[in-house]
């Protein structure tokens, strides 16, 4: 489990990762499934280890507004809920809906860096976790938050 979660601190540091630095971290190989207009989708499902598959999302153009997006989907209920939370900073519920009532979706911090986590409502395990590269905040050489790399609500005058 604690390899899940160096994987995971690596993963969030990280501010729009390549197709080859996710492949060297993640040990697969992303094969391109779909293009849209926007957005190119690439997809891995390892047989082995904790992660079943992989969802990675990258906008086509280069409007600074658009960021990639990473799904991994966990194999096995390996890691439970209560062990996530005791890393994350302030969690609070995002998606709880009659359409989806096996899991729930949970927004939080992880080392600073805000993470999407999906739970089984029966068993309470992590089924994937997200990270939606918009969101992540660069860090300053000092450690403090600077400037999101996207942020979800428009500015004055956009």
């Amino acid at each position: 489990m604690n390899t899940f979660f160096s994987l995971l601190e690596q993963l969030v540091s990280l501010t729009a990762p390549s197709i080859v630095v996710l492949q060297s971290l993640l040990g697969v190989t992303l094969l391109p499934v779909k293009e849209s207009r926007f957005t190119q989708f690439f997809e891995a499902r390892p047989s082995t280890g904790l992660i079943a598959r992989v969802d990675y999302r990258i906008p086509v153009s280069n409007d600074p507004q658009k960021a990639p997006f990473l799904v991994m989907e966990l194999r096995d209920e390996s890691i439970h809920f209560d062990d996530f939370r005791k890393r994350l900073g302030d969690v609070y519920p995002s998606d709880i809906s009659a359409h989806h009532p096996h899991f729930i979706g949970y927004r939080g911090s992880f080392k600073g860096y805000p993470v999407r986590v999906k739970v089984s409502a029966k068993t309470n395990a992590v089924l994937a976790v997200m990270i939606d590269y918009a969101e992540i905040v660069v860090k300053a050489d000092n450690g403090q938050p600077e400037t999101p790399v996207r942020s979800s609500t428009k500015r004055p005058n956009d």
